[in-house]
């Protein structure tokens, strides 16, 4: 058990040794939990291809309250006929290798930092590495090659700082047209809805998104006015969007609106 003396500690305090985990921890409170390219610095991560090669410029980018550093351009070549991602890779799994020979307080003091690569994958990993997670893959952009030359669509949210998902009659048969986008910065989330409602309409109280996704998670239910009467409700307790007072069928809707996340 531990003492009433230790159970309260900081680490922003004089002579107190402060971990890698703990200032991750703290950056990422400080940035709103945004992963994001940072502006500024030297290429700011900038893409190019050539054949089946991808480079990315040097720069530098805040991942999960971790500052990474792109020194130079790297170039990756990747597989003929495929398809994926250009990452950079956070495993905590692997090993900071120290230098022995010189003061870590000296300006001769250099590491090997394997926990912390740019590579090609196939798929995304999205830990938590502030709870307990040791893998997160921070995408720069998806790509599709042939046998000679790769395409590739940049990650707009991580260059820009922000989240952007988009709602349509794919993910939710209300939806006839349009979308409903939803835009997170931070702990804000900004709803644009512009959408043509199905042909029999919606009932009050009815489903439009029967849940957002777990990084839209709702903290604070909000109202969302649309053209005419229509209103849209932003439910913290069930995390669905719900129509207040119905919606006529096949008729176009217009609104916007914020609510606080979790």
């Amino acid at each position: 058990m531990i003492s009433l003396a230790d159970n309260v500690d900081g680490f922003q305090f004089d002579n107190v040794k402060v971990s890698a985990a703990n200032d991750a921890k703290l950056y990422h409170t400080l940035a709103q939990r945004r992963n994001y390219v940072i502006k500024g610095y030297e290429q700011e991560l900038r893409l190019s291809k050539s054949g089946l090669k991808i480079t990315v410029g040097a720069g530098c980018a805040l991942v999960q309250g971790r500052f990474i550093y792109l020194k130079e351009a790297q170039t990756i070549t990747v597989p003929a006929n495929s398809s994926g991602y250009i990452v950079l890779r956070i495993d905590l799994t692997q090993e900071v290798v120290p230098d022995l020979e010189n003061d870590p307080a000296t300006d001769l003091y250099t590491w090997t930092n394997n926990q912390v690569s740019l590579e090609w994958v196939t798929s995304l990993v999205n830990g938590n590495l502030n709870q307990g997670d040791k893998v997160y893959t921070f995408s720069l952009c998806s790509f599709n090659s042939n046998g000679s030359n790769v395409n590739y669509e940049l990650n707009e949210s991580n260059y820009k700082g922000y989240v952007i998902v988009d709602r349509t009659k794919n993910t939710d048969p209300a939806l006839k047209a349009g979308q409903i986008r939803f835009i997170r910065t931070g702990d804000f989330v900004l709803v644009h809805c512009s959408f043509q409602t199905k042909d029999a309409g919606l009932k009050a109280k009815e489903n439009i998104i029967s849940k957002v996704p777990e990084n839209l998670a709702i903290d604070f239910s909000s109202h969302i006015s649309l053209t005419g009467t229509g209103e849209l409700l932003v439910d913290a307790q069930t995390q669905a969007v719900s129509t207040v007072w119905g919606l006529k069928g096949n008729t176009y809707y217009l609104g916007t609106g914020i609510y606080l996340a979790k």
